[in-house]
């Protein structure tokens, strides 16, 4: 059985303004930071370890396609990479999830120590192609606040395919980087002590951005295996620089889910 080592991934931004280091309590992971065009990513083995890979995955905010960009490699030893700003995949101006990683080759010997890191902070592209990182850009921005007229919508079939739906809301934030939609499904309201018993994951979505639908085919819930009907608890947090809304919007309507399927008894068309 392999043994995994943490590796600590940092990503040093160098500029006139210094830096600030983030670390998060939960994982193996640091940053500092400073938006500037020379960005250095560190790998440091916490022990000794087998050669090791580091590499970028690279997706827009709102798409499931992404780019991986092989960084660099090593014997073992610690890692110092100057990144290469823009990242391929980072074609055109807009926020994007940078999916960091350190990992071993495949082959390491059985019994052997195996690295294991990663780091996943946004990255905004400007029109000019600088790319910055906004949490760890030395300014502190307070949270956006929360969108508002959460609403779920049903959205006809066509050609004999099923009704789908979609999730809307109205933006109340002049510099969210992105929205973070979900749905929870339940027995009862929240407020009337009911419980979780399934949920749909809806990815994030750019800013600017107010809908995201295919509810119910592309994005199917989880949970009960026979179809029953209850609530769906929806929300949707707005993504500031540094932080998401402190609540999010959000609003309970009647639903019937299980079996992969769900559908909203009181949703108007549109």
């Amino acid at each position: 059985m392999r043994r995994l080592l943490p590796v600590m991934l940092v990503a040093v931004f160098v500029g006139a303004c210094g830096g600030s280091a983030v670390r998060d309590s939960t994982a193996t992971s640091a940053a500092t930071a400073t938006p500037t065009p020379g960005v250095r990513a560190d790998a440091r083995p916490a022990a000794p370890v087998p050669p090791y890979t580091v590499r970028a995955l690279v997706s827009k905010i709102g798409t499931d396609q992404g780019v991986v960009v092989d960084l660099g490699e090593s014997d073992g030893a610690p890692l110092s990479i100057d990144l290469p700003l823009p990242f391929d995949g980072m074609g055109e101006a807009g926020c994007y999830r940078v999916a960091f990683s350190v990992a071993t080759a495949p082959d390491a010997k059985p019994g052997a120590s195996t690295a294991s890191a990663g780091l996943e902070p946004r990255a905004c592209l400007d029109v000019a192609g600088l790319v910055t990182f906004p949490a760890f850009d030395g300014v502190t921005t307070p949270p956006p606040p929360p969108p508002s007229d959460v609403r779920i919508v049903r959205v006809p079939g066509t050609a004999g395919e099923p009704d789908t739906w979609r999730v809307e809301w109205r933006d109340n934030s002049a510099d969210e980087i992105a929205f973070d939609p979900g749905i929870i499904l339940m027995d009862r309201p929240w407020g009337e002590g009911g419980s979780a018993v399934g949920g749909v994951d809806l990815p994030e979505v750019p800013a600017g951005q107010t809908s995201i639908g295919s509810v119910g085919f592309l994005f199917a819930p989880d949970g009960p295996p026979q179809r029953t009907c209850g609530y769906a608890l929806v929300l949707v947090f707005a993504i500031g620089p540094d932080s998401a809304s402190t609540w999010p919007g959000n609003v309970t309507v009647p639903a019937c889910f299980g079996a992969g399927a769900i559908s909203f008894p009181d949703a108007s068309g549109k």
